[in-house]
């Protein structure tokens, strides 16, 4: 933000010098990252490297899959996924435009509106799929549901998918992969909260357990693609 003004001199400036294209320049601005106690400083000696964040935020995820999934195949992969995916994801789930306070707690964190959160809810999700055996399937619904009436839950968890569209719309139009990012976000809340209510494998209606498999397999789809667009892989269990 603090170079907007410089820009438009340097568009202006060029614009009048006759150079080609100059009209269509634009300066997608960003906001300043700060500590709690003030601005970042080489001279100071209190700037962070992102060396440092990155091994810390690798050496953490590491920790959660040692306490949660000591087995799990792949560990220090997946790690390093879930340690960049939470960098990754602090970064662009703010408002490009924001000044950003940098926290460890905030930016490493695990729960809420996080990369790992959104990777846990994807991982979940594929997990669902493998136990059924529809892993390697893609996600095409029933070409006819019988008549099955659809309750709230799975309502909204259709709607928020078919919103995927749009979200990267909005997002392109502004340069504001926060957009996105909330997107997912609220996307991957109303997915666990359908999980809870509904467990899918138990479900006795083939034709309900067929739709709701689909919708799972939608969910996880959009989830992986969206966080791909943002820069951040979709680890297949954590």
């Amino acid at each position: 933000n603090r170079q907007s003004h410089h820009f438009k001199q340097v568009f202006r400036v060029a614009e009048l010098l006759g150079y080609e294209g100059v009209g269509d320049s634009i300066h997608v601005e960003f906001g300043f990252m700060k500590l709690p106690e003030g601005a970042m400083s080489t001279r100071k000696g209190n700037a962070i490297s992102l060396d440092a964040v990155i091994d810390e935020a690798i050496t953490r995820a590491r920790a959660v899959i040692k306490e949660k999934n000591p087995d799990l195949a792949n560990a220090d992969e997946v790690a390093r996924q879930i340690g960049l995916g939470a960098i990754k994801y602090f970064d662009l789930s703010h408002n490009r435009r924001s000044d950003i306070t940098f926290r460890w707690d905030d930016a490493l964190s695990f729960e809420g509106n996080t990369g790992p959160y959104l990777q846990y809810t994807h991982a979940r999700l594929r997990s669902i799929l493998r136990k059924a055996g529809q892993e390697n399937l893609h996600p095409n619904f029933p070409s006819s549901r019988g008549g099955l009436a659809l309750d709230s839950l799975e309502h909204r968890l259709a709607v928020a998918v078919l919103r995927f569209p749009e979200a990267i719309e909005d997002a392109l139009g502004d340069y504001s992969p926060h957009i996105l990012a909330q997107y997912l976000y609220r996307l991957a809340d109303v997915a666990n909260e359908f999980y809870h209510a509904h467990p899918v494998l138990q479900e006795a209606d083939p034709a309900r357990r067929s739709f709701r498999l689909a919708l799972v397999g939608a969910v996880a789809l959009t989830l992986k693609n969206g966080l791909y667009l943002l820069g951040i892989d979709a680890p297949e269990e954590m």
